[in-house]
């Protein structure tokens, strides 16, 4: 009997401090979930925040890209309206230009100074025939392409009724035309109305400088300035025998 008893003593000395230490054991435990829960509930929000941060960001360049495409859309129908717009205005204009001519009496052959073979006029510089100096060439001069493009590099002949274009291949006709003007100044009327009516300034025998395109010049061919020059001339009265 007295060998049990420190047995049993320390026993129940034990069971105390066991029961003394199992609940901070357990408030510790609990601090350590209370702490995982807050960081797995930190980590969530940061993913969450990321996530939105990333379709935000998504949604921002798709807006951008969008708007880049309607603005890109809008400079494209206002640069093709007033091309659509002057077009209509250029031919209603022209259509008028030759109603008030063709009111106008005909130029008489003997004064009409533009009858004749004519040529652009060269520009002195070397011609270049690659695209790029075909583009810079119109850029710096657009009336100067308009005129390569209205006249080529052939020869165009006015007659008196007509009037052609000549090259290598030889002569083709352009049509019926008609003349008004009077002095220097004189107006071709080409019966297609594809073409809108020449006007040209011949101060010179020799050169013809168009009215209708800017930087436009046109130097005649095989025929001396002195008769041109009596075809400009006023008429004089006949006088009586």
């Amino acid at each position: 009997m007295m060998q049990r008893r420190p047995r049993g003593l320390l026993a129940a000395l034990l069971v105390p401090c066991a029961m003394a230490q199992t609940p901070e054991l357990d408030e510790r435990r609990r601090e350590q979930w209370r702490q995982q829960e807050e960081q797995h509930r930190r980590a969530q929000d940061d993913y969450q925040r990321q996530l939105k941060a990333t379709e935000d960001d998504k949604r921002k360049r798709q807006d951008e890209y969008d708007d880049s495409r309607r603005k890109e859309e809008d400079a494209q129908r206002a640069q093709s309206a007033p091309r659509g717009q002057g077009a209509a205005q250029d031919a209603r204009r022209a259509a008028e230009l030759r109603a008030k001519l063709l009111a106008q009496p005909p130029l008489p052959d003997a004064r009409n100074p533009l009858l004749g073979r004519w040529r652009v006029e060269a520009d002195g510089k070397p011609a270049r025939k690659d695209d790029m100096a075909l583009l810079m060439g119109m850029l710096a001069n657009p009336g100067g392409a308009g005129c390569k493009m209205m006249f080529g590099s052939g020869i165009t002949e006015f007659k008196p009724k007509s009037w052609a274009s000549i090259d290598g291949h030889g002569a083709d006709s352009l049509g019926p035309i008609v003349y008004r003007g009077q002095g220097t100044r004189v107006w071709a009327i080409p019966d297609s109305k594809i073409f809108a009516p020449l006007g040209f300034e011949l101060s010179a025998p020799q050169r013809a400088v168009s009215v209708n395109l800017e930087g436009c010049v046109l130097t005649r061919l095989g025929e001396a300035a002195g008769a041109m020059a009596t075809a400009t001339a006023p008429p004089t009265k006949a006088t009586r025998a």
